[in-house]
């Protein structure tokens, strides 16, 4: 570990000391002097001043000429700044779009600003927190299994609220909200059995990420309760390959191999929805006639134009609305909001998944 890198943890951890010590003062009340809390925390004048011009960006303290530094406790609206990946797909309707407006909804009915900054990566993404002005932080990351401790151990030193969205970070007091997976994936499941379906395909057409495992586990699990037929059909897709793509082309070499063997077929996303259905249409498989279809995922506006799509909505404007909350309740100390919170997705009763049972 180099000697840069040791400093800017003794850094991290004394704006987080102080953010705390803050927090537990009056408003108004004076904080503590350059000198004190290089004295209290043995660190160098110049690792003090950075904590504070720190947490005065963030709005927990502010500067007196030639009087020091008080303590905010009033810096409760103000600025959110999200974080959103760049769409790497190639449909008319776009992920983050929705995502952005639906976090600027909620942020403007709650008395936040809100400004979305856009990355390539998770390296960008952090790269561009670096620089940000804000009262809280949202990050949607691509690939939250990629995220090391050591960066979110960085982020939860920020003297503002990081609170992940839409994804899980098993880290304590880690903020962060997501849709219930697993729930999603056990949905789908029943949604497809009591339908009389028994015979029934999975479309593995994502990264094998953790929440990914999540959405397949509770779809496995629940069709081996009920003794179900399961074939897995594997996009083999890695990170960062489009999964649209991989779709289309597991779905053609699926029917390649003879006639249909399922009745029923989950395709675990919406995205990768597009090229499965497509593939599907080519061979003039019939909807839901030959093959009952459901995806996890429902934007608004929806994908499918001319389909009504079964689908587990993943209600993405629930989120946004849990994530506000738990910055709101930051800012208002409340001690009854979680530091992560779970959604529970719901189905959407579309007309691609047949009744076999009324047949």
């Amino acid at each position: 570990m180099t000697e840069q890198t040791l400093k800017t943890r003794r850094a991290d951890k004394l704006v987080q000391f102080l953010k705390d010590r803050a927090l537990n003062m009056s408003d108004g009340e004076r904080f503590p002097s350059v000198r004190q809390l290089m004295d209290e925390y043995m660190v160098s004048q110049l690792t003090v001043e950075k904590a504070l011009a720190r947490l005065s960006e963030s709005g927990c303290i502010y500067a007196r000429y030639r009087s020091g530094y008080f303590v905010n406790r009033h810096h409760r609206s103000g600025l959110i700044v999200s974080l959103f990946p760049q769409d790497s797909f190639n449909y008319n309707i776009s992920f983050t779009d929705e995502l952005v407006a639906n976090v600027a909804e909620v942020s403007a009915k709650n008395g936040f600003k809100h400004k979305a900054v856009y990355y390539k990566d998770n390296a960008d993404a952090f790269a561009k927190m670096k620089d940000i002005k804000a009262n809280a932080i949202i990050f949607r990351s691509i690939n939250s299994d990629a995220i090391t401790a050591e960066q979110v151990s960085w982020l939860m030193s920020m003297p503002v609220p990081v609170v992940f969205m839409n994804c899980t970070i098993p880290i304590e007091n880690c903020r962060s909200v997501d849709s219930d997976n697993t729930v999603g994936g056990m949905l789908a499941a029943s949604n497809l059995l009591i339908n009389g379906h028994r015979k029934i395909g999975l479309l593995q057409s994502e990264p094998n990420l953790a929440v990914v495992r999540r959405r397949v586990n509770g779809f496995v699990k629940t069709l081996q309760a009920h003794g179900a037929e399961l074939e897995i059909l594997d996009c083999d897709i890695k990170a960062g390959e489009p999964s649209n793509e991989k779709a289309y082309d597991a779905i053609m070499r699926y029917l390649d191999n003879g006639p249909l063997k399922i009745s029923a077929l989950f395709v675990i996303s919406e995205g990768s929805m597009v090229g499965a259905l497509k593939a599907l249409r080519e061979r003039k498989v019939s909807i839901p006639d030959e093959l009952s279809l459901i995806t996890f995922g429902r934007s608004n506006p929806p994908f499918f134009t001319d389909i009504d799509m079964t689908a587990v909505d993943g209600c993405r404007h629930k989120i946004a609305e849990a994530t506000i909350r738990i910055i709101k309740g930051y800012f208002e100390e409340s001690r009854d909001i979680p530091q992560y919170i779970e959604i529970d997705p719901e189905i959407y009763q579309g007309k691609t998944v047949k009744n076999l049972l009324k047949s």
